[in-house]
């Protein structure tokens, strides 16, 4: 939630390029939600399904989705 969008699909480029196939990649994100720790607009938050969105295009697969608690969530991401 802290990169702003522009910037976000470089990043994937840049994680595809440094990942072999196989790699992994984890996103700690809040959830959707306007209380608790994390940005107050839920609208700013990353979902699980917004950063399948974002990471679908640049080759990577949800493998895990970890629930953290109360505020947070964790995906983990494999590199086709």
């Amino acid at each position: 939630h802290d990169l702003p969008e522009p910037v976000r699909p470089g990043l994937m480029e840049e994680l595809k390029r440094v990942l072999v196939p196989g790699g992994v990649f984890a996103l700690i994100e809040f959830k959707k939600f306007a209380s608790g720790p994390g940005p107050s607009d839920p609208d700013k938050r990353i979902g699980p399904e917004d950063a399948d969105r974002l990471t679908g295009p640049h080759g990577f697969v949800r493998d895990t989705l970890v629930d953290l608690g109360e505020s947070t969530f964790l995906v983990r991401y494999i590199r086709k």
